[in-house]
């Protein structure tokens, strides 16, 4: 029985092994990504692309198109924070204190980590014929990384605990598609250039695999400490 109980074990701790070296592939390219579009901020290529995305965007605008982008971009605003809290209060009533932890933890800091970017870059917002304002930086978008964050954590949450795989594949693949939709609200209302929300994409995702990581990693540890108790 022990060493059936230690075989699992040792099994677990390969797998998490596993899961963080691929999760620090991601990271890494992610983080790479985002540095590479901050990097051409001031560039032509960037500029070109923005407006590019911007006109074709640009192009559906209408009063009813308008209405449901507005609908869509409150969901990636500061809603996200009572939505969060919500999700930490019902995983903490199913006794998963942990993960209520860590899903705030991650959420919050995610928040506050895009608030020093956009204060660290200082890029204006655009100009062009925008339909909402907005006080701080665009660089990068808030609703883009923040809603990453919060919406892909939460289909990962389901995936893990649902016994349906296949539905939790429908919810994973369900939550992007949300939160590409999140995003291009932000492009067609014209709080943001398209660069802000695809940094805004990967920031968010070099963040939620930066958690990911160090949760298991802790995960390893006390894995192996009970294996060597």
């Amino acid at each position: 029985m022990k060493r059936a109980t230690g075989l699992k074990s040792r099994h677990a701790v390969q797998i998490f092994i596993i899961e963080i070296v691929v999760g620090l592939i991601v990271n890494l390219v992610s983080l790479w990504i985002f540095f590479e579009i901050s990097k051409g901020l001031l560039g032509y290529q960037i500029a070109l692309f923005d407006q590019w995305i911007i006109q074709v965007v640009y192009a559906w605008r209408s009063p009813i198109v308008t209405e449901i982008m507005k609908a869509i971009t409150l969901f990636g605003g500061t809603g996200l924070l009572a939505s969060a809290l919500v999700v930490a209060m019902v995983l903490s009533a199913y006794r998963r204190n942990k993960r209520s932890i860590v899903f705030m933890g991650m959420f919050l800091s995610g928040a506050a980590l895009n608030i020093a970017l956009k204060d660290l870059f200082h890029r204006p917002r655009p100009t062009l014929m925008p339909l909402v304002h907005e006080g701080t930086y665009s660089f990068p978008s808030g609703h883009a990384m923040n809603s990453f964050i919060f919406y892909m954590a939460l289909a990962l949450l389901f995936y893990q605990y649902t016994r349906d795989k296949t539905l939790g594949v429908v919810m994973t693949m369900g939550m992007g598609i949300w939160v590409f939709l999140i995003g291009l609200s932000r492009v067609y209302l014209g709080a943001h250039y398209p660069s802000d929300v695809i940094a805004g994409y990967f920031a968010g995702l070099w963040w939620l695999v930066t958690i990911l990581i160090i949760e298991k990693i802790v995960t390893v540890e006390t894995l192996i400490g009970k294996r060597m108790s």
